[in-house]
């Protein structure tokens, strides 16, 4: 790999020159992919492009896991393939980057192993000493072409110039830009991120010194960008001889531009996307014959790679095992200015302030709360962390100031839309102490009256960690973050129940808990269990589940007058407790389907006690079989159920009637999510399994049922993890 370093120091230069003699001596240019064939007259060459992925590396979605697998199967179809990232690793995702200070991103970076990587704006976050630390990378070329290291520290810069790549029969050359930073006000400033670092943004002659200096050494010419789409598409315009622009930073959705013979791609961002691009080079002429673009949504990427899986858990194990602890109960769901409201109250109860001014479009405008359990890294989501200025507090940051009541009722009547806590009659010749977000603090003459004064300006803290603290105080005196009502958690309540069917004189007595199960027999024949049988795993000639030989049950495709009742003894709660339905609640079961019941609807929970209309919750027709419901708003179903395999899988309800939700679990991973789940889920004294009022049923086993009277959380449903 031929990398050119930013203005080394003399002992560094000593170190590149052995390196390179190294290097010339051994061939050593770093190669993927086999070697080039003799009379071989065109390649074909991969990039899987991703960027902005900001930290997105939660095991619930298993994003970075997805995207490697997608990767590595681009790989098996053409080992001529490159992992590409332009940068905007860090901020607004885990928390596990607050806790450790970005150490975790710069861990799970580095366990992606992209061959080419890009720095970001968002990535000089935490200083600079951790962005040299985060630049230097044992498997990827870091790239950063227009940013020059002055500092003292020896370790310097771990990112290049420009570097190449061999490919088979192609050299393929990189090189890669940074955009501007961005102050308290979320605004572009051409300065430099640090003292120690001089950055250009003269991007076109950077551009131009590289092309004109290496493009005839090369193959095809490639630019890594974190410029954003306006910005590539200009350079690509100023700038003859660039091939490729794998682009970043503009958050807009992806897009492919075509312009002065070079392709801009701007790829999805917070990891929902990566691209693909495959390009047939004809070796003699050096000419494009072909390019094929490709956008893969993460979350239609079924497949996960489990290295980076166990990584990412090892990951979050490490700094942030707490993430999704639940440490509060929304009674309600919560919009932008609701969300605004709590924080507001937040600031003021943890910092003993009188009162709290803060402006709604803080809250991430993408983020609407459902109501239920919270986590911390529900709170974080709820503010993204932009720490800007570089290695400052970020935007969404609280700070205290002191204002006479006068410049308070002012401050007011200048920003009417912004969310107010406090006293609504005010002295005005009394100080009040007042919680305001970073950019107010820091320059309220962009937001308040020039003739409004601030005193004794302090930071507070982020406000994530305000709500935290408050969520959990919340919590310890047996109230809702958003209500007085006591959570779930303060009820005296059964542990949830289960069936095991292990009693063989009573299969269906319940093994823990008051619910119960028995067989609906609507038409009184007298014989509502036929067709079902009991047996051990053994015995029915099924794959076993554990090391004991489990009793399990077997199932028809029950008749809209069959199928199993439960009564569930519950006490209604939630939304619809005032109509005597129980709106929060989960239901577990281990199953497995038999070949001929695939490619067949498979009801599995019905809430009309009467079976008058469709079931609730179905595995639907398709080969492999996804969990989920059809809607009049459209349908969707997710995971798979392969025949003859054990599947644990979980429906966690929230009903209400505007923001509820159902979540989908298979094998403790969370597979999907409909929102506006309304009373049609809430429960009323019974419910039905296995059933359905069009006989949308087929043969099936069951291992196990476990229903509890409340949503579990995320770590709930890890405990049970797989059958």
């Amino acid at each position: 790999m031929i990398w050119i370093n930013s203005q080394p120091t003399l002992w560094v230069v000593c170190l590149m020159l052995v390196a390179l003699t190294t290097n010339a001596l051994a061939g050593a240019e770093p190669v993927i992919g086999p070697p080039c064939k003799a009379g071989q007259r065109t390649q074909n060459i991969s990039f899987v492009h991703v960027s902005d992925l900001h930290a997105n590396f939660d095991l619930e979605r298993d994003k970075y896991s997805r995207i490697r697998a997608f990767f590595e199967s681009i790989r098996q179809e053409n080992p001529y393939a490159v992992f590409s990232n332009a940068g905007d690793d860090h901020e607004k995702g885990s928390i596990a980057e607050q806790y450790s200070a970005g150490v975790a991103v710069t861990e799970a970076t580095r366990a992606m192993r992209f061959d080419v990587r890009a720095i970001g704006n968002h990535d000089f976050a935490w200083g600079d000493k951790h962005l040299l630390d985060f630049s230097h990378d044992a498997h990827s070329m870091v790239l950063m072409s227009n940013t020059e290291y002055v500092g003292s520290d020896t370790q310097g810069l771990g990112s290049v110039k420009y570097g190449v790549i061999k490919l088979g029969c192609l050299r393929v050359g990189f090189f890669g830009m940074v955009s501007p930073p961005w102050d308290e006000l979320d605004r572009n400033y051409s300065d430099n991120y640090f003292p120690t670092m001089h950055t250009t943004y003269d991007y076109a002659t950077e551009a131009r010194r590289i092309v004109n200096a290496h493009r005839e050494e090369v193959d095809l010419m490639v630019m890594v960008s974190h410029l954003g789409i306006e910005q590539d598409i200009l350079l690509a315009k100023q700038v003859n001889g660039i091939d490729l622009v794998l682009g970043g930073h503009s958050h807009q959705g992806p897009s492919l531009t075509s312009i002065n013979h070079t392709q801009v791609v701007q790829p999805d961002f917070y990891a929902d996307g990566v691209t693909r691009v495959d390009m047939n080079i004809d070796l003699s002429s050096r000419k494009i014959i072909s390019f094929k673009h490709l956008e893969q949504p993460v979350k239609d990427i079924h497949a996960v790679d489990p290295k980076i899986h166990q990584a990412i858990s090892n990951i979050l194990t490490k700094y942030a095992p707490d993430a999704q602890k639940t440490i509060a109960y929304l009674e309600h769901t919560q919009n932008i200015e609701d969300i605004a409201l709590i924080t507001a109250k937040a600031g003021a109860k943890q910092y003993h302030a009188d009162a709290s001014l803060l402006d709604p479009q803080r809250v991430n405008p993408h983020l609407k709360l459902s109501l239920g359990n919270v986590t911390v890294q529900t709170l974080i989501d709820s503010y993204f962390i932009e720490r800007q200025k570089p290695n400052t507090p970020g935007i969404n940051a609280l700070y205290s100031v002191e204002v006479s009541g006068q410049d308070l009722r002012l401050m007011q009547d200048k920003q009417p839309a912004w969310i107010y806590a406090g006293p609504t009659t005010l002295d005005t010749n009394k100080i009040y102490k007042v919680i305001v977000h970073k950019g107010a603090a820091l320059q309220p003459d962009l937001f308040f009256q020039s003739t409004v004064s601030f005193k004794s300006v302090a930071l507070m803290s982020e406000a994530w960690e305000a709500l935290a603290s408050y969520a959990i105080g919340r919590t310890a005196n047996c109230l809702s973050l958003d209500t007085d009502t006591p959570p779930p958690s303060c009820h005296n309540r059964p542990s949830y129940n289960q069936w095991s069917f292990n009693d063989h004189a009573n299969p269906l007595q319940t093994q823990q808990g008051l619910a119960a199960l028995s067989y609906l027999d609507k038409n009184r024949t007298g014989r509502p269990e036929r067709g079902v049988v009991f047996g051990n795993a053994s015995s029915l000639s099924l794959p076993a589940l554990s090391s004991n030989d489990k009793r399990i049950m077997g199932f028809p495709a029950f008749r809209p007058d069959q199928g199993l009742v439960l009564t569930h003894n519950a006490t209604p709660n939630g939304y619809f407790a005032s109509k005597g339905l129980v709106s929060n609640y989960t239901l577990v079961m281990d199953v497995l389907w038999p070949s001929k019941s695939a490619r067949m609807w498979r009801a599995l929970l019905q809430t009309s006690s009467e079976n008058l209309n469709d079931a609730d919750w179905f595995v639907d027709d398709t080969e492999q079989g996804g969990i989920g419901v059809t809607v009049h708003s459209g349908s969707a179903y997710f995971g798979a159920l392969p025949a003859n395999i054990w599947h644990r899988i979980a429906l966690v309800v929230r009903a209400a009637k505007s923001g509820g939700t159902l979540r989908y679990y298979v094998d403790g991973r969370l597979v999907g999510e409909h929102n506006n789940a309304r009373q049609r889920w809430a429960l009323a004294d019974t419910a039905m399994l296995f059933t359905d009022d069009s006989h949308q049923t087929a043969d099936g086993y069951v291992a196990n049922i476990i229903f509890a009277d409340y949503a579990m959380s995320k770590s709930d449903i890890d405990s049970l993890a797989k059958p």
